[in-house]
């Protein structure tokens, strides 16, 4: 025993770890604690008792959070920790990073605790540096150790996905088979009545069901998920991402540490039989990506400005809600709550607007005969549709390696501007003719009081575009607190043209 053990009574504290293995050679919690008790008698420590006890692993790769050690190390600071000595089984038992072991040295050795190591049948006092030196050279023997393990593995593990080897758990619609006597993997295979759901999921979905309505169908005929549950509409979803199902091993680099595993992946030809076909799954990727597909299905909007008025601030729409506090409507930013209006405010003044210019000429001279626009909106879509499928084809080339990524960034932004330009003739082409809606007279104003809530809006929006009367843009409040009245807060947008104030109208 080292002269520097305090002469005081000596009592011991373990910190008790174990990781979990399939070969069952690690020492479980409980036989470390017998051999500490053992040491304590043989040595003549008391114990303590109250041990700190982990289970899992101590390695900068651990994907479970250990709670004792955090703990202990609290104890050391706040001086709760109640013993002379810290005791452990090994000193890789404490922890695999080297850093993490010499907080811990730096604290034991300001509150003169000693450290006893089983294995190694000795006593250490952390302030001789000797002894602080041969456990700081076990722990970073230690995260060698646990690093190396590491490569290794993410060696493996990527050249097992190069050819396409199975990885993981078997996503649904497939299975496992093993060796009967070795129990060993020797392949994935297709669960027919699985695979079944999983194709019924792609047609619907490609045929125009939302996945809402596929989970519904599934609960009703009695298909659940493996733990006996319904499906969710999210995890259906999540189906028609999986690449798995057309026979592709996607390897992402970095899962369980710092990845993710909505990050992209590297693509190879799997060894198993694909339950969806390879042109399938691409249509799907392709429309999921494309920019214009409409991921939620909007209600019919029933109030004058709803929808149309956009905010200033984050160019999101603006609906009608009620207030908690005064309990009156207002219009409010609904993405992100930028801007709020009051409600009646925002009506009276875009009416005030509108008013005027009905009853002028240049509303007179806007109504033409209505003209045919099927053949250019049919030309329109044409085209939209032609410059969305070379995009969705230039991202099938890329996943399946036939063109690079660098050749794939030269190409996209002159695709995009194209897409941008189709999109923006269908949309104008889109809009309502003015011939029809209301038609100029002495008595507008009369005959625009009593038109249906449909039609009001179907005009507001034909009128409030940048060519005509601008975009209907709400300012926010100037002063933080007082509410400006919404005459002050209306911005007529024209596009680049326009200047920062209000467009004149």
């Amino acid at each position: 025993m080292p002269d520097t053990v305090p002469a005081v009574l000596r009592s011991m504290r373990f910190y008790l770890r174990v990781s979990f293995d399939r070969s069952g050679q690690q020492r479980s919690p409980d036989e470390q604690r017998a051999d500490l008790r053992n040491d304590c008698e043989r040595e003549g420590f008391a114990c303590s008792g109250g041990d700190y006890t982990d289970l899992g692993s101590a390695s900068r790769y651990a994907a479970k959070r250990r709670d004792d050690f955090p703990q202990m190390l609290a104890d050391l600071e706040t001086g709760a920790f109640g013993a002379s000595v810290l005791g452990l089984w090994e000193t890789s038992r404490g922890t695999r990073k080297a850093g993490e072991m010499a907080h811990l040295l730096d604290l034991l050795a300001e509150r003169r605790i000693l450290v006893w190591v089983h294995t190694h049948r000795r006593l250490y006092d952390p302030r001789i540096a000797r002894d602080w030196r041969a456990l700081m050279e076990d722990s970073v023997h230690d995260e060698y150790s646990s690093r190396e393990t590491s490569d290794r593995v993410l060696r493996t593990v990527e050249a097992g996905a190069v050819r396409g080897e199975a990885y993981g758990q078997a996503p649904y619609g497939y299975r496992h088979v093993f060796n009967a006597k070795t129990g060993k993997f020797e392949a994935r295979v297709i669960d027919e009545p699985k695979a079944e759901h999983v194709r019924t999921m792609f047609r619907r979905w490609l045929a125009g069901d939302t996945a809402v309505a596929i989970a519904r169908d599934f609960e009703k005929s009695g298909v659940t998920k493996p733990s006996g549950g319904p499906f969710s509409p999210a995890h259906l979803r999540a189906w028609l991402r999986t690449p798995a199902y057309t026979a592709l091993r996607v390897h992402r680099p970095g899962i369980g540490s710092t990845g993710s595993r909505s990050a992209p992946g590297q693509l190879y030809e799997a060894q198993w039989e694909p339950i969806i076909c390879r042109e399938d799954w691409l249509t799907v990727q392709a429309k999921l990506d494309d920019p214009a597909r409409k991921k939620f299905r909007s209600g019919r909007a029933r109030h004058l400005l709803g929808g149309i008025a956009r905010c200033s601030v984050c160019g999101g729409p603006m609906h009608r809600v009620s207030s908690t506090v005064s309990r009156r409507p207002k219009y409010r930013c609904l993405p992100k709550g930028c801007v709020t209006v009051s409600f009646g405010g925002l009506n009276s003044a875009v009416r005030r607007v509108l008013y005027a210019f009905l009853s002028g000429d240049a509303y007179a001279d806007l109504v033409q005969p209505d003209e045919d626009r099927s053949t250019e909106q049919k030309a329109a879509d044409l085209k939209l549709k032609a410059v969305q499928a070379e995009l969705a084809n230039l991202k099938a080339k890329v996943r399946t390696g036939a063109l690079t990524l660098d050749f794939a960034a030269e190409v996209e932004p002159g695709l995009r501007e194209r897409e941008a330009s189709a999109l923006a003739e269908v949309e104008r082409l889109k809009r309502p003719a003015l011939k029809g809606l209301l038609d100029p007279g002495e008595d507008i104003v009369q005959r625009w009081r009593v038109m249906s809530a449909p039609a009001k809006r179907q005009l507001v929006r034909a009128l409030l575009v940048p060519e005509i009367l601008g975009e209907l843009w709400v300012l926010r409040n100037p002063v933080n607190g007082i509410e400006a009245p919404a005459r002050d807060r209306v911005h007529f947008h024209r596009g680049e043209g326009c200047s920062t104030g209000p467009c004149a109208t």
